[in-house]
């Protein structure tokens, strides 16, 4: 191999926290012969000071300091200084493989490839990174197919850090000063200019997604990138490239970001007149020409071009009208919920001398809370207790009317779930307010997790909390994973049982479905974990293993307020769907259980509680249908040895047994 000269150019702009990172990660590449070229682009934080630091470290790293000028003037004057035969870009807030050069221009000598590119790996925290072992395939495109390309693969085509270029492309073709999206505005053209890409399937860049960076929050990105939309339609006219499916895709594309863009009224306001105008116009133009909208999408459009203030403007009207409809509705509904439910709370209390109060019965669409539910009313109907459940908002005022009917030996009990600490504050609060009318009566809480963060709001919370816990006079609280029970024995020190989640007291193993199709259940809140990156990669290698099954997304929470009994039928229904799947990927531990009690295979993966990794060791010493992987290679590796053909009855007599000791 040559080992011709590749110059690297990385601009820099206020990335303290990053850079040392990004460059070390260059200058440790396993290719020989490399010019790193630094940009400065006018920074102040302390990252110029570190370029000229490595510069004076390093023979080969060159510092160009200039006035800030964005990223394009940044790589387009590393270009100019540039005397690599191939050039390639990194980001200062991300970083590469050892390996990348290497390969990418290993590649590009192999195939004659005028660019060399990777996968991407992108992530939101270094924790996350879990390295795979994988075997590297490459495809070649050439002609009019590295246009296709660019449709099937168009992020990690697009963007310009992941690639290998020959320095000769950049001749005649150059970044667009002041685009903040700069790499779709000339891809079209490098591509063009291009005989032949190469592109390997190895994960070799590793791209930081910043929630606060200007890719992800500024709309004038997706100004500008409304701009390279058009500039590439009429690229691909100028070409006569109409009748390939990219040229409809690019339309397509063109319609989807602005409609993103300008469906909101109150970001419509923002723009001034002059600016926006003329992509009206385009839409207006694109619309006669793309293919494949449904007629309500294309009246939607046409409505939208055609008379944009005044379908603004009714759309705002139908976003009021529906607003004031919910509310309505909903204080109607509430009415009547009160009075039925002190009917109910009557009759009971007037009928039992000894009476078994369940507080914080699930009144939302979270299907697991409905689960422990429907297990606590199991367990109870089991041991022959009648009892009363009181639903989340009807707290107060249960409290309010009926607080003074409750006599001292009667039992209050408190349903599960992961509601106590700072992850669920509302539901804590309303835990609090519980425990406080009624210390001095017997209080069992069914299996809970207790997660209090670390911070100063943390600290002072536990510390309130504590209180409220050590004045009453005889509480038990159980724990289902062993991370909350040992915190309890350690700093609450309160009577605690360590036990399974109640859920798991149910069982629906004899469901006897055909299971077919492939459920994947991912949380997206404050315990998520799990990106969507490792999610994609998952599916992309199901999809490659089971061809014949589909893939379904499905989640344990639904929209809207329910009734317990409506929340009961949601949650049959739940199950059946559930029994009738071959396997089940989730990172909610209801998801988990709920595969478990169906006899369903799951893989689980990890939230941010602890809570699923916590109950699996419960369940998957019966239950060998049941794996629980920390990371993207115990995935693979369990889909290498799990047996879908199999028929899982679930075990819960062990804890169940358990479980009955609690009351």
């Amino acid at each position: 191999m040559n080992n011709d000269l590749i110059s690297i150019v990385i601009p820099v702009y206020n990335v303290k926290k990053y850079i040392k990172k990004c460059i070390e990660s260059v200058v440790n590449q396993t290719y020989p012969n490399l010019e790193i070229i630094l940009v400065d682009d006018g920074s102040n934080d302390g990252s110029e000071k570190i370029c000229d630091e490595y510069s004076a470290k390093y023979h080969n790293i060159s510092v160009i300091h200039k006035k800030n000028g964005g990223l394009s003037s940044a790589r387009n004057a590393g270009i100019d200084v540039a005397k690599g035969k191939y050039i390639g870009f990194v980001d200062s807030d991300d970083f590469i493989d050892e390996r990348m050069y290497e390969i990418l221009y290993k590649n590009m000598i192999k195939e004659n490839a005028d660019i060399s590119l990777c996968n991407i790996y992108k992530f939101k925290n270094e924790n996350e990174i879990h390295k795979t072992t994988q075997e590297e395939k490459i495809k070649t495109f050439e002609g009019i197919d590295i246009q296709k390309n660019l449709q099937n693969n168009y992020f990690v085509m697009v963007v310009a850090w992941n690639k290998l270029y020959k320095k000769d492309l950049f001749k005649t073709i150059k970044y667009p000063d002041g685009k903040i999206i700069e790499d779709a505005a000339i891809i079209h053209y490098l591509l063009a200019a291009s005989n032949k890409v190469v592109m390997t399937n190895l994960e070799l860049y590793y791209y930081f997604q910043r929630d606060n960076s200007i890719m992800h929050n500024s709309n004038e990105k997706l100004l500008d990138e409304l701009d390279a939309l058009y500039d590439r339609i009429k690229f691909y006219e100028k070409k006569g490239y109409q009748n390939y499916e990219f040229y409809n895709y690019t339309l397509k594309k063109y319609i989807e970001k602005f409609w993103y863009l300008f469906k909101d009224i109150n970001k419509y306001k923002k723009y001034n007149k002059r600016l926006y105008k003329k992509y009206f116009e385009y839409l207006t133009e694109i619309l006669t020409k793309v293919k494949g909208l449904s007629i309500k999408e294309k009246i939607k459009y046409e409505l939208f071009s055609r008379f944009k203030y005044i379908f603004l403007l009714f759309c705002f009207g139908i976003k009021v009208i529906r607003k004031i409809y919910r509310k309505i509705s909903m204080s109607i509904y509430f009415s009547l919920d009160n009075i039925l439910c002190d009917f109910k709370y009557k009759r009971y209390i007037k009928s039992h001398s000894r009476k078994y109060i369940l507080f914080n019965a699930p009144d939302h669409g979270n299907l697991g809370d409905h689960a422990i539910l429907l297990g606590e009313e199991k367990l109870l109907e089991d041991k022959g207790i009648e009892y009363l459940a009181i639903i989340a908002r009807q707290t107060d005022n249960f409290l309010k009317k009926y607080k003074g009917k409750i006599n001292k030996d009667d039992i209050i009990m408190i349903t599960g779930g992961g509601n106590f600490g700072t992850l669920w504050v509302k539901e804590q609060d309303r835990v609090n307010k519980i425990l406080t009318e009624f210390k001095e009566n017997k209080v069992i809480i069914f299996p809970q997790t207790i997660f209090y963060s670390t911070d100063i709001y943390g600290i002072n919370r536990l510390e309130n909390d504590l209180k409220i816990y050590k004045e009453c006079t005889d509480i038990l609280l159980c724990c289902r994973d062993k991370k909350s029970f040992d915190f309890v024995n350690t700093v609450l020190q309160i009577n605690c049982k360590y036990t399974p989640d109640i859920a798991t007291y149910l069982n629906f193993s004899k469901y006897n479905f055909k299971r077919k199709n492939i459920l994947f259940c991912f949380r997206n809140d404050k315990e998520k974990t799990v990106s969507k990156e490792i999610i994609d990669k998952i599916k992309n290698y199901i999809n490659e293993k089971y061809k014949n099954d589909k893939i379904l997304c499905i989640d344990t929470v639904e929209r809207g307020k329910f009734t317990t009994k409506k929340g009961i039928r949601r949650l049959r229904r739940f199950f059946k769907k559930v029994a009738k799947s071959k396997l089940f990927f989730t990172d909610r531990l209801h998801g988990m259980i709920f595969a478990t009690i169906t006899g369903t295979p799951c893989i689980a993966m990890a939230n941010s509680s602890g809570k699923v990794k916590g109950v699996f060791k419960w369940i998957s010493k019966d239950n060998k249908y049941i794996f629980f992987a920390e990371n993207l290679e115990e995935v693979y590796k369990i889909l290498q040895k799990i047996d879908l053909e199999k028929k899982n009855v679930y075990d819960n007599e062990e804890l169940k047994k358990i479980l009955n000791e609690i009351i």
